[in-house]
């Protein structure tokens, strides 16, 4: 692969895409409420179909949270969640930006 889109270090950028040769997402939606289960389950049985080609990494806005453990994963390695958890203690140390797919920042513990 080559082009402006892969012309820096995957430790550069929070966004990891470290063996990811393509993307995907899925999108539903439907306007009768009854049926939320019903399309709630295609949507989880799409994923499931194609689990086992997927990356713990991820592009973290094209993705419904699934705990603490999978936000972790969606930013490649641990060194570089770790330094994204000490730029949140930096920036946002009262975790008020936390309405997301949070990133808890780093404890003084933690850090030293």
């Amino acid at each position: 692969m080559s082009g402006a889109v892969h012309d820096f270090q995957e430790d550069s950028v929070a966004f990891s895409r470290t063996g990811a040769l393509w993307l995907w997402e899925a999108l539903m939606q439907w306007d009768d409420p009854a049926r939320d289960d019903e399309f709630r389950a295609c949507a989880t049985g799409i994923r499931d179909a194609v689990k086992s080609e997927l990356l713990p990494n991820s592009y973290v806005n094209l993705s419904a949270h699934q705990g603490a453990e999978w936000v972790r994963g969606l930013y490649g390695s641990p060194e570089k969640f770790r330094r994204l958890q000490e730029l949140k203690a930096e920036w946002d140390p009262r975790n008020l930006l936390r309405f997301n797919k949070n990133i808890e920042p780093a404890t003084a513990q933690a850090v030293a």
